[in-house]
């Protein structure tokens, strides 16, 4: 499957507690060869947020990155996401795939405009301060 390369930014949440870093990135070599517009499968990275650190991660100084790998459908819907790399706590990475789930995605384009199903990366980081 191609897949497209865009680099979002980051998103600061609960006064510096929390960091969710996003980082769509694909090899820039699948997209030129399949002729892929850059456009991100988050429209709106502030809907991926968690709504809070785990309490009782938290509470354990749990900390970690978590990578998820999705895909988005034609109609931008998400398909499916799975953890690709562990924050090493369940806990953070169940919080990191509920997040990703309230996403608003939107659909990889061709050069065209064409919509097009494709699989992305993104990764929490979740940072006690």
């Amino acid at each position: 499957m191609p897949y497209a390369h865009h680099s979002a930014g980051t998103v600061s949440r609960l006064a510096g507690t929390l960091l969710c870093s996003a980082a769509l990135a694909i090899p820039e070599t699948q997209a030129q060869s399949a002729n892929l517009t850059k456009k991100a499968a988050i429209a709106n990275a502030s809907t991926c947020a968690p709504k809070s650190y785990p309490a009782e991660s938290a509470k354990k100084q749990e900390q970690g990155t978590t990578k998820l790998r999705f895909h988005v459908a034609e109609d931008s819907s998400l398909i499916k996401s799975e953890i690709e790399e562990s924050s090493g706590f369940p806990r953070l990475d169940e919080a990191a795939l509920e997040a990703l789930s309230k996403c608003i995605f939107r659909a990889a384009r061709d050069e065209n405009g064409n919509a097009l199903a494709a699989a992305f990366t993104v990764s929490y980081a979740w940072r006690l301060k």
